[in-house]
């Protein structure tokens, strides 16, 4: 910048002055082309200091010693010795109104008072004359430190003679020094629009801390680097609020819940949200209650099945005062003892493990009575008798169609004492090869057991064996004593 060098404050100027003492206010610019008059002092007859006060006004002294021939106005008959001090304010006309401050071209107003002396060759002549000055004056700027300077002003002497002249100079001016700059930021305090806090020139000498492009006294947030669309603020989030009038800043949100989110869009926001990702109901505070029995599925241990509160959502679907999933017996009434199960026969067996359900019996026998030994030996012999009309084909381990009705009889009996175990043995007659007898009554023997469990017998309460022709219970020389032989066996062998 020329025209007022913030960077260099302070001006220095000599060159001469031109004195015109014959000048008139009313001819004043006709005596300014009339240069008849004027009378050039030395070649270095004005000296100038002056220094920056802002952007629009300096102050300045001039100092002039210049030597005037006799003239009207003074009486003078040779030349006389002039000298003159000023005081100027000068308005420069380069500012950002009328001139940019980088001009080469740097014109000013001024006023001035001071004091001129004109020596007199009469003693009872006043020689010293306060004064005041308006003039007009220009710098030209070779350099930013180096140039030249034009000025004219009109003069008016305080005195009886009110003896007015014009003041005119040309010469040299230096620029030195450096302004004052209380932030140290490079900008001087008359250019700086923030002298007390270090800014940039971008924004004349005011800070922008969190360098986010908006000066500090226009950020809201000058600590932190924002957008100008919520006056410097960030918005980290993105969601459309500054973070300072975000109450989860953090976490996308919704401008309804003051930028918090509702991930499950059930219009509860997820921090006051127990169930934050499962969309539920205000009345549970955001948890859904999928079986609609009034507790929230974050509490039901059976989310899917209405059930009590006393079971935490669990059903109880016999009413029994035990939780389906704790039952036993989910569909019939029971007792806790039984963990839920009926005992019909209230032998403290459940009927679920009971072998004899309508029979009292204890628990050490499956819940079924323990047969004395008149029941046992009136079992054994239905069986046996049953037993001798088993017939196979000839030869072969295939039971007769005729022998079912036997078969079936004997399972029946077998059904109704569940706790008694049978071994099954077959027999052969003599005639033929050992070892394919052996075999036979083998086969035989696990046919009849196979039969029985097709028709609900247990496999556990069942054995078979073979014995061939080794045990035989009549003479093989007769065909009546082989009949005999040829037979299957039945015998009860331990009672469960």
């Amino acid at each position: 910048m020329w025209a007022q060098n913030s960077d260099h404050p302070y001006k220095f100027g000599f060159g001469t002055s031109l004195i015109d003492y014959n000048a008139e206010a009313e001819s004043y610019f006709k005596d300014v082309i009339d240069t008849g008059d004027i009378e050039f002092g030395p070649a270095v007859s004005r000296y100038t200091f002056g220094g920056t006060l802002n952007k629009s006004f300096s102050l300045g002294a001039a100092l002039s010693l210049n030597s005037i021939k006799v003239n009207a106005k003074t009486g003078n008959t040779s030349s006389s010795l002039f000298v003159d001090g000023e005081i100027n304010l000068n308005y420069h006309l380069a500012n950002d109104y009328i001139l940019k401050e980088s001009s080469c071209f740097a014109p000013y107003v001024f006023g001035a008072v001071g004091v001129n002396y004109l020596e007199n060759e009469k003693p009872d002549v006043e020689t010293i004359f306060p004064e005041g000055k308006l003039g007009i004056g220009t710098d030209i700027w070779v350099t930013p430190l180096f140039g030249f300077n034009l000025q004219s002003a009109y003069v008016r002497q305080f005195n009886e003679q009110g003896n007015d002249y014009a003041h005119h100079s040309i010469g040299l001016v230096i620029r030195f020094g450096k302004g004052a700059d209380n932030d140290g930021d490079g900008i001087p305090n008359w250019e700086d629009a923030c002298p007390d806090k270090a800014g940039i020139i971008q924004f004349k000498g005011c800070p922008d801390t969190d360098n986010d492009g908006i000066t500090d006294a226009a950020d809201a947030c000058p600590n932190q680097a924002g957008l100008a669309l919520f006056q410097g603020c960030p918005d980290s989030d993105s969601d459309g609020l500054a973070d300072k009038d975000d109450s989860c800043p953090n976490e996308k949100g919704l401008v309804a819940f003051n930028g918090c989110p509702d991930s499950d869009s059930d219009g509860i926001m997820d921090k006051e949200d127990r169930c934050p990702q499962d969309k539920g109901t205000a009345a549970f505070k955001g948890c859904p209650d999928s079986d609609g029995d009034g507790i929230v599925d974050l509490d039901d241990n059976c989310k899917n099945e209405k059930g009590l509160s006393q079971f935490n959502g669990c059903p109880d679907g016999d009413g029994d005062g035990i939780m389906d999933k704790e039952d036993r017996c989910p569909k019939e009434r029971g007792e806790l003892a039984l963990k839920g199960c009926p005992d019909s026969d209230g032998d403290g067996t459940a009927d679920i493990d009971d072998r004899c359900p309508d029979k009292r019996g204890i628990k050490a026998n499956g819940g079924c009575p323990v047969l004395d030994d008149v029941e046992r030996k009136k079992i054994v012999e239905k069986i046996n008798y049953a037993a001798k009309s088993i017939q196979f084909e000839s030869g072969s381990d295939v039971i007769k169609a005729s022998s079912y009705a036997t078969l079936d009889n004997i399972v029946s009996i077998m059904t109704l004492y569940p706790t008694t175990a049978w071994s099954i043995e077959g027999h052969t007659d003599d005639q033929g090869d050992d070892k394919m007898n052996q075999e036979l009554s083998d086969k035989r023997a696990a046919a009849v057991r196979k039969y029985f469990i097709t028709k609900g017998v247990a496999d556990t309460r069942l054995s078979s064996a073979g014995f061939g022709e080794t045990t035989p219970i009549a003479d093989n020389k007769t065909s009546a004593g082989r009949a005999q032989n040829r037979r299957v066996e039945i015998k009860l062998v331990e009672q469960k």
